[in-house]
């Protein structure tokens, strides 16, 4: 674990290792869970190997207690300098019921990232869509997925299906497998104590895997920008391994676009190749992002000072 780049935010303390039991919504395991999955050590025969094996991987504890928006600002600009990849398993709760995002001040540090986070190239923020898919929930109601600052990730089953509880958006960018579809298979990644699990899951276990994906893509390329790692991802991300043929449209630029995929399969190899092959591919450049503006009704929502966060 990378310390220097490591923090507390609940205790305000550079060691974020959970120092209670955690709940069943809130389990301490879960974010060691996630690390494994991105930079297991190869070859040393213990549970597994991550995407990038080699990649200096640090922990920030926010979740395990009172949750407030200078929290998550805290946690999400974090040594925004030395740190490239923002992966984050949590969010609003998954009820089909909630709408909420970052607050001010959270939004305003994962813009500042954006902008201003490695060197000016900008963070990544990496987010998983969510669990409420069997009580149609969406995360269109998540403003942490649908931030164009972030790369939504859904869920893909071992059967290149539609998972049971992933959620729909149209902010999903690409698509990762992970497990609990039907209890058949989960994934194997670290767990605490040095020990293994078998159990693990859900779209909080598709996000790591992208996360782990990009590293090795700015690995490859160092120059690349958050913007040029979004574009990388809908252009290599493969639709044509995923078992639904419908519900796929084709957008304006020609690229086939999914609900539940975003512009497909994570291509962990074509990822890369494409980040070597970036700044030599022709008109490579990406033009100014466009925002569209339209008239909707107003809600007048009221948001509570403390918040509440879940696990993926």
């Amino acid at each position: 674990m990378d310390a220097f780049h490591s923090f507390d935010v609940v205790d305000n303390d550079p060691d974020p290792y959970p120092d209670d039991e955690g709940t069943n919504w809130l389990p301490k395991s879960h974010g060691t869970r996630c690390a494994g999955q991105i930079a297991m050590v190869a070859n040393n025969s213990l549970c597994g190997v991550g995407v990038a094996p080699d990649v200096n991987i640090a922990g920030i504890r926010l979740l395990s207690g009172p949750l407030y928006d200078y929290k998550e600002a805290k946690a999400l600009s974090f040594k925004q300098q030395g740190i490239d990849i923002y992966s984050s398993s949590w969010g609003p709760r998954d009820n089909g019921k909630t709408i909420e995002g970052p607050g001010p001040l959270a939004k305003a540090a994962i813009y500042t990232g954006v902008t201003k986070g490695r060197g000016g190239k900008g963070n990544i923020y990496v987010w998983a869509s969510g669990n409420g898919g069997e009580r149609q929930d969406s995360c269109a109601f998540d403003g942490y997925v649908s931030s164009p600052y972030t790369v939504g990730v859904g869920s893909v089953s071992d059967e290149m299906d539609v998972t049971s509880f992933s959620e729909p958006c149209a902010a999903i960018i690409t698509a990762s497998v992970s497990g609990w579809n039907n209890g058949k298979y989960s994934v194997v990644t670290t767990d605490l104590a040095g020990k293994c699990t078998t159990s693990h899951g859900g779209t909080s276990a598709s996000a790591p895997f992208v996360s782990g994906a990009i590293a090795l893509a700015i690995e490859a390329e160092r120059r690349l920008t958050w913007r040029d790692v979004q574009h990388l991802l809908v252009l290599t991300s493969n639709p044509d391994t995923l078992k639904p043929k419908s519900n796929w449209t084709t957008n304006a630029a020609g690229h086939r676009v999914h609900p539940y995929f975003g512009f497909g399969l994570l291509d962990v190899y074509a990822l890369v190749k494409g980040a070597r092959q970036w700044y030599s591919w022709p008109n490579y450049g990406l033009g100014d992002r466009m925002f569209c503006r339209y008239d909707f009704i107003h809600v007048k929502l009221v948001r509570p000072a403390q918040m509440n966060r879940l696990y993926k």
